[in-house]
């Protein structure tokens, strides 16, 4: 006796197929696929592990919510593993993401990734919802949970950080005493200029007490 499936598929309902029949059942409505976990079962989202352009390891955390599509049923279950009567879809929805997943990656450096993870993070849903949308199903939901640079990468970034921001307060201070010194040297020329002024008015008025003198001295 050898089993042989219908190619209609049945949408939601009750339905009476007849004693020698029974039903291989696919989710009609959105379902979580957790990409990093074996069977991709789970909706807390499992750490997958990807190489970045520079050689170094990542961890990426993310969930996608996808939607069988009815009129390719059949061709999913022909071209999908069993395990007895389980047909094993999810795992095989899940490598091709975690394939797409690590094409993605391993465009970017980690230096980009830390720097621009917003453009890290579109790049991998597009690449994902693609790469399952051409194999019989729709990504219903997206939903990026992290991304994890190396432990050492992010503390020399942050050493970085914390010695850019030491830098800066240095640079600040000196400029600041560089302006208080640029001020009393301003100070002192105005002083000076002040000095001078003063002296060129008192030979001004010795000059006019002297030719008062005179005028007076010519009356007499």
């Amino acid at each position: 006796h050898t089993k042989k499936v219908d190619k209609e598929v049945y949408g939601p309902g009750l339905y009476f197929y007849g004693l020698a029949y029974s039903s291989i059942i696919f989710p009609s409505v959105p379902v979580y696929l957790d990409i990093g976990a074996k069977d991709g079962e789970g909706t807390e989202g499992t750490d997958i592990i990807v190489r970045t352009l520079d050689g170094m390891n990542v961890i990426v955390n993310l969930l996608v919510q996808i939607q069988l599509k009815k009129e390719d049923i059949y061709d999913l279950y022909v071209s999908t593993p069993h395990k007895k009567d389980k047909i094993l879809w999810k795992i095989r929805m899940s490598v091709l993401a975690k394939d797409a997943i690590r094409e993605t990656i391993s465009h970017f450096e980690v230096n980009q990734i830390y720097y621009n993870l917003t453009m890290v993070k579109n790049a991998l849903e597009v690449s994902v919802t693609e790469e399952i949308g051409h194999n019989l199903a729709t990504v219903k939901g997206f939903q990026f949970n992290y991304m994890k640079c190396p432990e050492t990468y992010e503390q020399a970034i942050q050493a970085k950080i914390i010695r850019t921001q030491e830098v800066l307060a240095q640079t600040h201070t000196i400029q600041m005493a560089k302006n208080e010194k640029e001020s009393e040297l301003r100070l002192d020329m105005l002083t000076t200029e002040n000095t001078e002024i003063d002296l060129q008015l008192d030979q001004m008025s010795a000059d006019l007490n002297i030719s008062k003198i005179e005028i007076q001295i010519q009356k007499n």
